[in-house]
């Protein structure tokens, strides 16, 4: 049974052997708030908002894209002083380059 709650996404209802349910909501695209950040293009305020960057390290990210031109695969946030692999894992489903030019 489907049922289209007034969040937009879709509920799937599996009946069980018990006269319990279990139901699983998704939604039902993606929202602005899942889009990736471009750290080619984005402020330091903006990348501000991404977890483990504060404002010094992404003063810091401006600052290495100023002097070495765009970055062309996220990994290089790695060469940022501030940033290692730790904040990387925690980062890279969350950014992107952009496209290429």
């Amino acid at each position: 049974m489907l049922n289209r709650p007034q969040g937009g996404g879709v509920t799937i209802v599996v009946p069980s052997p018990t006269p319990t349910t279990t139901a699983i909501t998704r939604p039902a695209a993606p929202t602005p708030e899942l889009q990736r950040i471009n750290i080619n293009t984005a402020s330091v305020e903006l990348l501000d908002t991404l977890p483990g960057i504060g404002e010094v390290k992404a003063k810091a990210i401006v600052d290495y894209r100023n002097q070495n031109g765009p970055f062309h695969r996220i990994d290089e946030l790695m060469n940022v002083p501030g940033i290692g692999p730790t904040t990387y894992q925690a980062l890279r489903g969350l950014v992107t380059v952009g496209e290429p030019p």
